[in-house]
């Protein structure tokens, strides 16, 4: 896979006159949401194999390169199962809002109980809307539901999982939702009940207990594929630790009421979670847990002429004994992404964009170096945000007073967050 390789493919009609904005906007939603669900797909058929074969790292990258790339038309169905999560992209602009939908209705026919979630973002009731869809095309919104549904192929299933109802695959991933959490954000807290279990699909969470001083003490971690919150969820007791996302992450989460749905319905369902949490006690009963969790690396300067590049160079060519690493920096995102696109601030609606390619590239990468820029900026904080570790580089022969970038590192993590002990 090229670092800019399309993810979803289409027969795409020409667009009408004026529409070329809107079919891009299109286009990009598509990917986004084609990404999401490739990464929950995956995610999921990696939770039920009966026993996860011992593959390289080159295996695992390639299978799921393989979803991916299966995912090569995004139904309707998906489209507005995720339509809050692609929702930033929409402009707050009736015009903009009917041109986008007059595109989907290029690729798509539905009816208004199909997307209950689109049609709140897209504001298909509002009045506006209405009016600005009728003066685009000369019909009336209500024209665009129909009741035909478009088919995709099926991503193949992975090995270890004959065993397995493919409906409770299926089941599975309707009920499960897709949350993102920043660097720092809580994701479960001591105390509270177990009110549903995660799965990390992308990043790394800690758990970690409050000390009487305050501070936190660090348990364990948490990482791609690996699941947490379960031990509450059966138990009904309330939550012994407090999750923590150590880097900007991805999960999926199984509410306790779809997990009492899919366990009445599928007996092996409540098998393989209760397996989950032998394998977790055993591992840390016998402090042989492995800690495979590092995946990207942040290198950032403690001044501005510290010569970054080289020590970068160097790194790289040490780690790619261990599997695919690819190096990022500002100039080379911006060569991917259009002009600007790494100093995308990263609470902005455009930085999901950003995020999203950037999960790509983790998804198919041993190891990812996030180079920083010389001093603070955007992409800095970024590649802070997006590592599971940080390392700062600096000259010999200089005062070891902490330079910009690093004292400015509290700025990505909440100002109620403790130190962490480890």
């Amino acid at each position: 896979m090229t670092a800019n390789e399309p993810l979803v493919s289409h027969d795409n009609p020409t667009p009408p006159p004026g529409a070329d904005s809107a079919a891009a906007l299109l286009t990009q939603i598509e990917r986004y949401t084609a990404q999401l669900i490739a990464q929950v797909r995956f995610v999921i058929e990696r939770f039920f194999q009966d026993e996860p074969p011992h593959v390289s790292e080159k295996e695992f990258f390639a299978s799921f390169l393989v979803h991916v790339r299966y995912v090569n038309r995004v139904l309707v169905a998906g489209l507005d199962r995720y339509a809050p999560h692609w929702a930033v992209f929409v402009p707050d602009d009736p015009a903009a809002r009917a041109a986008l939908l007059h595109q989907i209705t290029q690729h798509y026919r539905f009816t208004r109980a199909m997307i209950p979630h689109m049609i709140d973002v897209l504001k298909l009731d509002d009045p506006a809307t209405k009016d600005a869809y009728t003066a685009l095309t000369g019909q009336p919104i209500d024209q665009v539901f129909m009741a035909t549904r478009s088919t995709a192929a099926e991503s193949p299933a992975l090995p270890g999982m004959e065993n397995f109802d493919p409906a409770l695959i299926a089941d599975f991933e309707q009920e499960v939702q897709w949350l993102p959490f920043k660097r720092g954000e809580i994701v479960l807290r001591q105390g509270d009940p177990g009110d549903g279990l995660y799965i990390v699909t992308s990043g790394r969470l800690e758990i970690v207990t409050a000390q009487p001083d305050g501070t936190w003490h660090k348990i364990d971690d948490v990482g791609r594929d690996e699941i947490v919150g379960e031990m509450a969820l059966i138990s009904g007791d309330p939550r012994s630790a407090t999750v923590i996302a150590a880097r900007d992450t991805e999960v999926i989460r199984l509410s306790r009421d779809a997990f009492d749905r899919l366990t009445l319905k599928y007996p092996q369902f409540m098998m393989r979670v209760v397996r989950s949490v032998i394998t977790r006690l055993g591992q840390q009963s016998a402090a042989r847990r492995p800690k495979a969790h590092l995946a990207t690396i942040a290198i950032a300067p403690t001044s501005p002429d510290v010569p970054l590049d080289r020590f970068v160079e160097m790194l790289v060519a040490a780690l790619e004994s261990f599997g695919p690493v690819l190096r990022l920096s500002s100039e080379s995102v911006d060569r991917f992404l259009g002009r600007d696109a790494a100093q995308t601030p990263p609470d902005s609606a455009a930085s999901v964009r950003v995020i999203g390619w950037l999960n790509e590239q983790e998804a198919v990468h041993r190891f990812v170096i996030y180079q920083a820029d010389p001093r603070w900026s955007g992409w800095t904080q970024r590649c802070l945000r997006q590592a599971d570790r940080v390392l700062f580089v600096g000259l010999a022969n200089r005062a070891p007073d902490p330079g910009e970038i690093e004292a400015r590192l509290g700025e990505i993590l909440p100002a109620d967050m403790a130190p962490r002990q480890e």
